[in-house]
């Protein structure tokens, strides 16, 4: 088995210009007579595919620090398990995309996700944390399907501790910490009503085999005493293809972004701003294309309903667009989920920090070109980073016309694989009659995506 480096490239970028070419590593029907070989019931293995993404899962960053003391470092990575199409064959895809049940939303836009595991690689020492299954552990929202899902995922997390192993041998580690029951279930959302008997079952049983010796709260498993037990996934080749990519990005913030400079025309925002989201919803869903929208986070959710109603991707636009604090903090108290991240103006403080953003669960930062020092979007710091060439704020300061500005956006799409470009509800009396053309001009050249589809894009790309 190849033992690749200890840790992953730093930046990965993205050739938007031609097909690319991931990694995803696949254990296929016939790998079962390994698995019982090593004592495992067929009736807990179902065929899959395994990616590695070199970034924080949910709450990786945090739960690590909790659990393996403030002083962690390292590289967070992320083990995301879909099942293969023939075992998903029963079910409809719309059930692995059910935000209430796939609540952590790791499918990276693929039908058949199953489970994930948080990493942090530290040299040779690799911490584990979460290992957790949505679709199995929250199915009970969706009781018809219950009797069938917990049929054929039940060894869902057996099947995510193989890869755990091959992740640890391909990286050299020679010693995997687990969580106890005990300190699992103390660092879990008592919110939650979590059972003990599943956090013996995932914490303890499970580990058991491999002989783990106890250190405090924490399982140490030698992996030279376990190499055996490896059920070697074979690499594949995972094909993305983000050929001529538009993004259209709308930031949702009213008048929020004028009241210290011109509160004149933030009160007049505040006022048109509503009406003119309710017509490019309209306008976008006539033309059957989705979008981005940037919204300020105080007033998520008086919007959100409605742009997510037309399938479009939701990110944060700041708390309250302010620059000053922590505002990815203040963003999550108002929700806990959305994987994207927009700054007012494109200002990097260092409250947006790779570290201090992964930290916080985001995945992707949508922000110019020149905070980003990039024109293409790449992958690094655990961040999808994608940049966004140029915005509707010259018409608004009337530096430039309609027409001018127009052609320019078109020139930059004939020009470049890859163009993200801002529109604003408080900007849209200079662009919003031309909207339809627009949308028709841009389709006929390129595909229209959401930041969240290049984000799954960018990830998978990145897999190790």
């Amino acid at each position: 088995m190849e033992v690749v480096p200890a840790t992953s490239p730093a930046i990965s970028a993205f050739n938007v210009a031609a097909p690319t070419h991931g990694r995803v590593w696949e254990i296929t029907p016939e790998r079962i007579r390994e698995f019982r070989s090593h004592g495992l019931a067929d009736r807990m293995f179902f065929p899959h595919a395994l990616r590695f993404l070199p970034r924080s899962g949910p709450d990786g960053l945090r739960l690590a620090q909790r659990m393996y003391g403030e002083s962690v470092g390292g590289q967070a990575y992320v083990v995301i398990l879909h099942a293969a199409e023939s075992v998903c064959q029963e079910f409809s895809d719309d059930l692995f995309f059910d935000r209430d049940l796939v609540w952590h939303g790791q499918h990276l836009g693929l039908p058949g996700h199953v489970a994930v595991a948080d990493l942090v690689l530290e040299g040779t020492r690799l911490l584990t944390t979460a290992r957790f299954s949505d679709i199995v552990q929250r199915i009970g929202r969706r009781r018809q399907y219950k009797t069938r899902i917990e049929r054929v995922f039940r060894g869902w997390d057996r099947m995510l501790l193989n890869g755990i192993l091959h992740f640890a041998i391909r990286h050299g580690v020679r010693e995997i910490w687990f969580p106890t029951p005990d300190l699992a279930l103390k660092n879990t959302d008592r919110a939650r009503s979590p059972q003990r008997m599943l956090f013996d079952r995932i914490y303890g049983s499970h580990i058991a085999p491999w002989k783990p010796r106890c250190q405090g709260d924490t399982w140490v498993v030698d992996v030279a005493s376990i190499v055996n037990l490896a059920v070697e996934p074979v690499l594949q080749s995972d094909v993305i293809d983000l050929a001529r990519t538009v993004c259209i990005v709308h930031d949702t913030e009213r008048g929020t972004g004028h009241l210290d400079v011109d509160p004149v025309f933030a009160a007049r925002a505040e006022l048109s701003s509503p009406a003119s989201l309710e017509a490019m919803l309209a306008i976008e869903a006539d033309a059957g294309v989705t979008t981005s929208y940037a919204v300020v986070g105080n007033f998520l959710h008086e919007v959100r309903g409605a742009i997510e109603a037309g399938g479009h991707s939701v990110l944060f636009h700041s708390f309250d667009h302010a620059i000053s604090g922590d505002q990815p903090l203040a963003c999550r108290r108002v929700d806990y989920r959305l994987p994207g991240y927009r700054p007012p103006r494109s200002l990097l403080t260092h409250w947006h920090s790779d570290r201090h953003l992964e930290y916080h669960n985001f995945e992707y930062l949508a922000s110019s070109t020149r905070s980003l020092g990039t024109r293409q979007p790449i992958v690094t710091g655990g961040l999808a980073k994608i940049p966004i060439l140029t915005d509707d704020f010259p018409l608004h300061t009337g530096a430039s016309h309609f027409g001018p500005w127009w052609e320019n956006v078109q020139s930059l799409v004939r020009s470049e694989s890859f163009v993200a470009f801002g529109l604003h509800d408080c900007y849209a009396e200079r662009w919003l009659e031309h909207y339809p053309e627009m949308l028709e001009t841009l389709q006929d050249g390129a595909v229209l995506r959401s930041l969240d589809d290049v984000a799954n894009g960018l990830w998978r790309a990145a897999a190790v």
